[in-house]
C-alpha cells in the first residue's frame, strides 16, 4: 500500500482510506517496524533488511478537542 491508515482513518476491502470523524486531515512520514518473517514483506523489500523505512500515514484530527489531557511540564 502506499498509504496507510492512521489515527481516526478507516481501510476498505477495496483499499480506500475512509475518515472515521469529521476533522482536519494530517499526512505523517511514520518509521515503521515490519515483520522480516512474513513472506510478503521478505518480497516486497528484498535487499532493505538494514536500513529503514518510512510510510505515509493519513490521520484524523477531530474537530472538538476533549479536555482530558493536561500540560504538567514543557521541556
Amino acid at each position: 500500500m502506499r498509504f496507510h491508515p492512521g489515527l481516526n482513518v478507516g481501510l476498505s476491502r477495496d483499499g480506500s482510506l475512509f475518515a472515521l470523524q469529521p476533522g482536519r486531515v494530517v499526512v505523517t512520514c511514520e518509521k515503521v517496524d515490519l515483520n522480516w518473517e512474513n513472506f510478503w514483506v521478505k518480497r516486497d523489500y528484498a535487499g532493505r533488511e538494514n536500513q529503514v523505512i518510512y510510510k505515509k500515514h493519513f490521520n484524523i484530527i477531530p474537530k472538538p478537542q476533549h479536555n482530558t489531557f493536561k500540560l504538567i511540564d514543557t521541556i
